[in-house]
């Protein structure tokens, strides 16, 4: 049971030899479900027995993430046993840029080929970051990992935290944007064009 903000994703994840001691919630997971509920209370589905990761993040009624960190935890599962958690969310940033062509259209990865972006604390390196866009059909949402999802706006799945950060975006592996950003802990939209 997780008693949290109205609505929520939240995401199971299977933890294997491969994964336990790494950054688990960014593999595919075992299900994913929004919930709403007036009360904050959500009851998850049952687990079978084994150890696995849960991933809660607050999202807007369409299913956009809130400026709130994710809450992580993993659990032991026997079959027998079961958990209840008090879930408080700290303030983040829900970053979501807008990548632009030079002449302002939206940009779009399928016209472009191979298109990765990162994320980078300004003293980090290689920090990995699920990254969401709307379908090309308009029903869903798809997520790829340090790759443009599709067509622009884009979003991080999960909040961050606030602070000084460098975006890179490369195209078939050429640099084509650095540049610093300032995350705040609220929604923020920067608008990036991609040369």
């Amino acid at each position: 049971v997780l008693t949290i903000t109205p609505h929520v994703r939240v995401d199971a994840f299977e933890l294997t030899d491969d994964n336990r001691d790494l950054a688990w919630q960014l593999g595919r997971s075992l299900w994913s479900r929004r919930a709403e509920s007036g009360s904050g209370t959500f009851e998850l589905p049952q687990l079978p027995p084994g150890e696995f990761g849960v991933q809660v993040v607050a999202v807007t009624p369409a299913g956009r993430p809130r400026p709130l960190a994710p809450w992580r935890r993993t659990f032991a599962l026997t079959g027998s046993n079961g958990f209840v958690e008090h879930v408080q969310l700290e303030p983040a940033c829900a970053l979501q840029l807008d990548l632009v062509e030079p002449n302002g259209d939206a940009f779009d990865p399928a016209v472009h080929g191979n298109v990765t972006v990162t994320l980078n604390g300004v003293a980090e390196r290689g920090i990995q970051r699920r990254w969401t866009a709307a379908a090309a059909d308009g029903k869903g949402q798809v997520t790829e990992l340090d790759r443009v999802p599709g067509r622009s706006p884009i979003w991080l799945a999960a909040p961050t935290d606030p602070g000084n950060y460098l975006l890179e975006v490369f195209v078939n592996g050429d640099p084509r944007v650095s540049q610093q950003l300032t995350l705040r802990p609220e929604a923020q939209t920067e608008r990036v064009t991609v040369y």
